[in-house]
């Protein structure tokens, strides 16, 4: 996978909105693009929950804990493996949400495969209106929100339709990768950039002879937000 790190002047708020709008399309249909390759290359657990492609899961870290009888919210979905594992191991009621169909239908023929009952919905994470106050006891999201234009309007929603002493439970790319990884990645230091400096992130996902299946979008300023929401 290739990343290429772009900074541009700062537009005017229309413009801003216009070209978030068009980066979530074009990042529905990379991953509706992808889903094939993604899904068949990669062997993810229905029985672990996982964090990663290179992290232990639940099994081994015990971050998420007993989830027998809970309402659960799982953020970018994906195809499902991990709502899966979660209504497998006790939970009253699990939603997935993404933006890919082609995820979703994935996730829906996993669970119906399996014989579990999960609901798979397609929507956009930063509004989450189709849900009403303090619904959920979890929110759990793996590697879903560096897809997040307004990463704070996220963490307002997630806090709104969670329960009082709910929990969200999320993991996303480590600092070091997002200032180290494009450089590690082509050898090249003057890829090098400043986590706290926003800046355009594109990246090209490859198969497996390198050719180019998908290109994503996104814009990295993941550190004020969390911070402003801590």
């Amino acid at each position: 996978m290739l990343a290429l790190k772009q900074k541009k002047k700062k537009p005017c708020y229309s413009e801003i909105v216009g070209l978030v709008e068009m980066s979530k399309k074009r990042n529905e249909d990379a991953w509706d693009k992808l889903t094939e390759h993604y899904q068949g290359s990669r062997r993810i657990s229905l029985e672990n929950y996982h964090y990663g492609a290179y992290a232990p899961g639940e099994n081994e870290l015990g971050i998420i804990g007993d989830v027998d009888g809970l309402d659960i919210l799982e953020i970018g979905c994906g195809g499902g493996q991990n709502s899966i594992v979660l209504k497998k191991q006790g939970a009253r009621r699990v939603i997935g949400l993404d933006q890919s169909e082609n995820q979703l239908k994935h996730a829906r023929y996993l669970a119906e495969r399996v014989g579990t009952e999960v609901q798979f919905i397609k929507c956009d994470m930063e509004d989450l209106t189709i849900f009403g106050n303090t619904s959920f006891d979890l929110i759990v999201s793996s590697h879903a929100m560096n897809y997040a234009f307004d990463l704070d309007r996220v963490l307002r929603e997630c806090n709104r339709v969670l329960k009082p002493r709910g929990r969200i439970v999320t993991c996303i790319s480590h600092p070091l990768w997002i200032v180290l990884g494009d450089v590690l990645e082509n050898d090249d230091f003057s890829r090098l950039v400043n986590y706290f400096d926003g800046f355009d992130d594109i990246w090209d996902w490859e198969g497996y002879e390198q050719q180019k299946i998908a290109t994503f979008h996104g814009f990295h300023r993941y550190i004020f937000p969390l911070n402003a929401s801590s």
